[in-house]
């Protein structure tokens, strides 16, 4: 459980960090959604490769886990970006503040999934 905060915390940086540089990089191109699904993506693939190579360590195929590990976030993808809108669009909090909070939320969820989901022995 040490290495899974660890990694969540280096994850949850990544994204948070990431968010924001893409965010700024593409805010004026595409539409929030949009940006929004693209960003998790990166970070669920991101998070997904330190989870599976230095906190659960597993041997498995890559690529069942990696697609657990979609279905899972899929979900995370849906939630994270409909709580990201209402923060940002209609509580018009700032989107560091609002992306900040919806981290926090989405990094409960990661732990309990991948822990129970994804890489499941």
């Amino acid at each position: 459980k040490i290495y899974f905060l660890i990694f969540g915390s280096i994850n949850t940086a990544f994204g948070y960090f990431n968010s924001l540089l893409l965010y700024f990089l593409f805010r004026d191109i595409l539409n929030i959604v949009v940006l929004l699904i693209f960003i998790n993506l990166i970070n669920i693939s991101f998070s997904f490769l330190t989870l599976k190579y230095f906190v659960f360590k597993s041997k498995k195929p890559f690529f069942s886990e990696y697609i657990k590990s979609l279905v899972l976030n899929s979900g995370a993808i849906v939630l994270s970006t409909f709580i990201l809108y209402l923060l940002y669009e209609l509580m018009l909090l700032k989107f560091y503040i609002a992306s900040l909070l919806t981290v926090i939320l989405m990094l409960l969820y990661s732990y309990y999934g991948n822990e129970k989901f994804t890489f499941k022995n």
